[in-house]
This record gives C-alpha cells, structure tokens and sequence, in this order.
C-alpha cells in the first residue's frame, strides 16, 4: 500500500505541476488533458485538469507485426462486456469526455456496429466529442498520399476505404452531432476515492493498461445503459438528485432499455440480440433483426 500511494503522489505531483505550468507560466489558452484514462493517471488525478479522455476498442487485434488476427465476434451479443459501460464508468461528474479513439476493427464482419453503438450512447451519456481511429494513413509505404485512393482496405482500423463501416458514418452524426438521441433523465454517481485508486493499483486489480475506474469496482454492466454514469472523486460532492448504481434494477427478459426509452438492446434471444434506436428523428436497428418479429413489433 506504501508503494501504491508513492506512485500516486509521483503521478500526481507530475500532472498538477506541468498543468501549472503550462497554464500559469505558458499561458496555454488550449483544454489540457493529462492523457487517454485508461494509460496514466486516475480519476482523482485528471480532474485537477481541464477534462478527461478515453480510448476503447472492440475486439483489438491480438498480435503485432504481420502476425496478427482479429476475433470475428459481435458486441450486441455480448451487453456484459460492452466498450460502452467501460467507458462510462471512466468520465467524471463535472468534467468534459471525450472519446478520442474508438473502432471496431476489420475484418470483423460485424464492424458496422461499431459507430453506431457508439454515437448513440455517447449522446444518452451527454459526452463531449467521440473520435474515430483511425480515418487512413497519410503515407502507404514512403510515398505521402498515395493511399488515399486505394480502393480497397489497407488497415485494420482505416475505415476512409470501407463501405462497412463508412456508410453508418452518417448515422452516427445524426445521433450525435444532431442529437438525435435525447440526454439521460437520471445520473447515477459512482464514489472513487483516492483510498480506492491506491488501493487497486497495490491489489494488482489496476496496473499500467488499466488504471483505476469505476469499472473495477464491480459497477453493473447495465447501469451506464439505462442511466448517464459518472465517477464521483474526492472533492465533489454527489448532488442529491443522483441515484446509486445499487438503485439500479438488473434487466428483467434480456431486454435493458434507457431511461429516455429511445435506446432498446434486446437480448431476449442471447444469440440474436438487436439495439433499437428508436427517437422522434431517427430509427435505426443493428444486430440480428430475423428474430420473430415480436421485439421489433414490441418496441417501435
């Protein structure tokens, strides 16, 4: 525990100390984050500063080099391990989000969930900014600009090339940027003290690729679905109005709907679930819509 708490004194005095810097003595006018959450840092460290990023993938692939695959497997079917309730449980009440990088990589042929899945939570959560990566590479090889186009994939995350993942772009600013997809009513605050930061990295439950969150101290998958989610640090107090994620009844029938009811995932067939956006703009569905019938009918 010692040694867990130096290492977070150590982090700690580096981000406040350059912030002051670059604020004070620079005169920096940009938002100054201290990195992406999941790599450096812990929630009662970045919210000292302007505001807090994250990346997620789904399914990254597993190797390096030329030697690498990508499991072909569909995250409508798996709510439990969901990018969506990770990422939530990494943002802090009172702070910016953003999402500065996020894919579903090729060649998973289920990928076009990806943006999708993505801009409409992001908007239910009322986050800041959500980033593809990676649109394309500028050089193919030494030669700048030459893939440009290619037609044809050259990555596992470029999607400028990929019709797949391309085309739900469009959808994916509508339920965003638009904001098709209306805000939560309800927000659940998630306590995350510095004790408990300390107390996961020297558990080894939190390390170097996963530092501290909320998703580390067994929040319910579900919770980030039917409600906005937010960590609580030290030195904010939880409005009155928020609710506990222990107030958060589980899903009942496989079927976990938003508070708005504009966002429906289905699992009522755990091997055919679908996600029903369902708002007064826009109507969208992914997943496995051959399902009787009966959720489509249901819901809409």
């Amino acid at each position: 525990m010692d040694w867990a708490e130096f290492l977070w004194y150590l982090d700690y005095n580096y981000f406040t100390e350059m912030y002051s810097y670059l604020k004070n003595e620079l005169g920096v006018k940009a938002l100054i984050i201290g990195t992406q959450s999941a790599w450096g840092g812990t929630p009662n460290i970045l919210a000292n500063l302007d505001a807090i990023d994250a990346h997620h993938y789904w399914r990254y692939p597993v190797g390096s080099g030329n030697n690498w695959y990508v499991l072909n497997d569909v995250m409508v079917n798996n709510p439990r391990s969901n990018t969506i309730s990770q990422l939530a449980l990494r943002s802090v009440l009172g702070k910016p989000f953003t999402i500065s990088e996020y894919n579903h990589p090729a060649p998973n042929m289920y990928r076009p969930e990806g943006f999708v899945l993505l801009a409409a939570y992001a908007a239910f959560q009322d986050w800041d900014a959500i980033m593809p990566y990676s649109y394309g590479p500028y050089t193919s090889g030494h030669i700048a600009l030459a893939s440009w186009n290619s037609t044809r994939m050259r990555g596992t995350l470029d999607f400028d090339q990929d019709p797949a993942r391309m085309a739900l772009m469009l959808t994916a600013h509508m339920l965003f940027v638009r904001g098709d997809v209306s805000p939560a009513k309800q927000v659940v605050g998630v306590k995350m003290t510095k004790g408990d930061e300390i107390r996961l990295v020297a558990t080894l439950r939190a390390g170097a690729w996963n530092m501290p969150s909320d998703t580390l101290l067994d929040v319910p998958y579900y919770v980030p679905l039917v409600h906005r989610a937010a960590v609580v640090v030290d030195n904010i107090t939880t409005p009155i109005s928020y609710i506990s994620p222990s107030e958060v009844p589980p899903p009942e029938g496989g079927i976990i709907k938003s508070d708005t009811e504009e966002l429906i995932w289905d699992c009522s067939d755990v091997d055919r679930c679908v996600l029903i956006v369902n708002t007064p703009r826009s109507i969208v569905l992914t997943g496995f819509l051959g399902t009787g019938g009966s959720p489509l009918e249901t819901s809409l």
